[in-house]
């Protein structure tokens, strides 16, 4: 009896000792987080490090160190002036360091996003470049981003939806993305990726997936990076508005497309390999009266290219077309200021399968 005894008091000295120090810290940072003191110097951490202001309607502090914030909008820019949010979310996690925040000093050792919605809108006239790379990562200020977070940070988006918008003269076209994780991890000189998820295609039926799966990771001192993006039933009449933007007379595709590319670069080389499957390919011209000239093809495509980063020379290792009737296969070596050399290998054709396929 004694013995439940000392373990009841204990147990109520333990909790007691941890209310009154959650108590104690809670004082403290409303002492030296007056008001909207700490939603501001946030907000400030965000615009100094990232690029990018922030705003949200409300704040909670969790005693771990976390800070819950709720109705969470990212700007594509330092201001919200274009009416254009990147990201907006109903909750947003930022893992803190409590010992940091209580030295009035804020680390982010991670930010943590569930069931956001992303925007990335291309505008006719600008360049992919600027688009992908300028607008979302260029506001990084390492200098700045390092004073701010953690030696591991890490950002991680679950359950996403992402919507693409590309302005054209004269169209506009749309790729909606769902059920979309992404997982960035940040160490020093280092950074490693990985995004999965699903693309909407109207064209196919329900249960077949239509999805990719992307992952890699980058060494900025060397300049190194390896990539991997694997992908199933994308609808490739998403390029028609972009073939039309280029073309006086484009070639209007319809069909699925199917692969695994690897993409790794270093400061000297780039090393590129690929198998491509095109499934129930339709081709034909921008008029509609000139009738197809692929029609219900399905075209393998293997590849693997090796080269300079200077393109000063380039090795095509294999390049192969096979349609199960038709198989090319081709090698060539690319030096600047020298003869290309190329060599073609098919395998024997019959003739009257092959005139079907284009009937």
């Amino acid at each position: 009896m004694n013995y439940n005894k000392k373990i009841i008091i204990a147990l109520g000295i333990f909790f007691s000792t941890v209310l009154i120090s959650m108590s104690i810290i809670h004082i403290a940072l409303n002492f030296m987080y007056p008001g909207n003191q700490l939603a501001e110097s946030i907000k400030e951490n965000f615009k100094d490090s990232f690029g990018k202001s922030i705003k949200f309607d409300s704040m909670i502090f969790r005693y771990n160190g976390d800070i819950i914030l709720h109705n969470f909008y990212l700007s594509n820019t330092t201001d919200f002036n274009d009416n254009v949010n990147l990201i907006k979310c109903s909750e947003v996690v930022i893992d803190t360091y409590l010992l940091d925040l209580l030295r009035e000093k804020i680390t982010f050792s991670a930010v943590i996003m569930y069931e956001p919605e992303i925007n990335i809108i291309k505008n006719y006239g600008k360049s992919y470049s600027d688009t992908f790379i300028t607008d979302i990562v260029a506001g990084f200020k390492n200098d700045k981003i390092n004073q701010f977070i953690t030696k591991r940070f890490s950002i991680v988006l679950t359950d996403s939806q992402l919507f693409y918008r590309e302005i054209f003269k004269k169209s506009k076209t749309s790729v909606d993305f769902f059920d979309v994780d992404i997982d960035i991890l940040y160490n020093g000189d280092e950074l490693e990726y990985e995004i999965d998820g699903s693309i909407v295609n109207n064209n196919i039926s329900r249960w077949r997936s239509c999805g990719f799966d992307v992952e890699g990771e980058v060494t900025f001192n060397e300049a190194k990076s390896r990539n991997r993006v694997k992908f199933s039933n994308i609808d490739i009449s998403i390029v028609n508005n972009f073939l039309a933007e280029i073309y006086n007379d484009p070639v209007v595709l319809k069909g699925e497309l199917s692969g695994d590319l690897s993409f790794n670069t270093d400061k000297e080389n780039i090393d590129i390999r690929a198998e491509i499957d095109a499934c129930d390919i339709y081709a034909s011209g921008s008029d509609s009266s000139s009738g197809f000239f692929l029609k219900d093809e399905s075209i393998k495509f293997e590849f693997d290219i090796t080269a300079l980063s200077t393109l000063e020379r380039m090795k095509i290792n294999k390049f192969k077309i096979d349609d199960d009737i038709l198989a090319i296969e081709l090698k060539s070596e690319y030096v600047k200021g020298e003869q290309l050399s190329l060599a073609i290998h098919s395998n024997k054709i019959d003739l009257s399968l092959l005139s079907g396929k284009f009937i």
